[in-house]
């Protein structure tokens, strides 16, 4: 921009000389053309990518004991931790999912926030704005920001309530492990920003783990809908 003002002036200017020497020359009292201001251009809001990497991570059995055998008179037993079945699933292509299309049917107001959110044309203070009124969560949010789009969470097909069941804490809630690239180590206050498609509600829930350097994150959830990753607004810079 500086480089085009500057080309600018410098038109402006030899414009102004030449219109001051011609006039000079031929005795003209012609005005001397006023310089075209340079248009401000309005700052861009990065848009998220289209697919936003979000994925679960894989869970590992505990540890088992394979059977003990001898090697030149010593006993050895090995252990070995084989990947526990993957229970839920995320999608970066929200607009696609089940839940999505409840909700744009039950309250479009919601899904039109999240359209804005994922495609970069707004924070989370204006969605705030827009769609939440109550005032605890309303403090909640105060100087919040979004680290993430919106994805949606949601079990994997022909899940049993037994195993969702193993994945509950001690507050009844789903406990979910992900891992964000998002997430970086200046980031503060991290939590999950969750639109519950059963209660028609939006809620805020701390982390049950957080690593920023291995960019993992561990929240519990009522039950699945569109998620989205937020922080403190002043620790994701620039």
């Amino acid at each position: 921009m500086k480089v085009k003002q500057l080309l600018a002036g410098a038109f402006a200017a030899a414009m102004i000389l030449g219109c001051s020497v011609s006039g000079f020359a031929a005795g003209s009292e012609s005005p001397v053309p006023e310089p075209v201001p340079v248009t401000p251009v309005t700052p861009v809001t990065p848009v998220y990518p289209p697919v936003y990497p979000v994925t679960p991570v894989t869970p590992a059995r505990p540890a088992a004991a394979a059977p003990a055998r001898s090697t030149g008179g010593a006993t050895t037993t090995t252990t070995t931790t084989a990947p526990k079945k993957q229970l839920y699933k995320t999608d970066s292509k929200i607009a696609e999912t089940p839940a999505y299309k409840l909700i744009k049917e039950k309250n479009p107001e919601i899904t039109d926030q999240i359209d804005l959110v994922n495609a970069g044309d707004t924070d989370l203070a204006t969605m705030v704005a827009a769609v939440i009124t109550d005032q605890e969560l309303l403090a909640k949010l105060d100087g919040k920001e979004f680290v993430t789009p919106f994805f949606d969470l949601a079990w994997v097909d022909g899940v049993t309530q037994a195993e969702k069941d193993t994945l509950k804490n001690a507050e009844g809630k789903y406990v979910v492990d992900l891992s964000i690239p998002a997430l970086t180590p200046t980031l503060t206050g991290v939590q999950a920003l969750h639109y519950s498609t059963e209660r028609n509600t939006f809620e805020v829930e701390d982390t049950t783990a957080l690593d920023l350097a291995k960019k993992t994150i561990s929240f519990g959830l009522k039950d699945f809908s569109p998620v989205a990753i937020i922080a403190d607004a002043n620790s994701l810079g620039e």
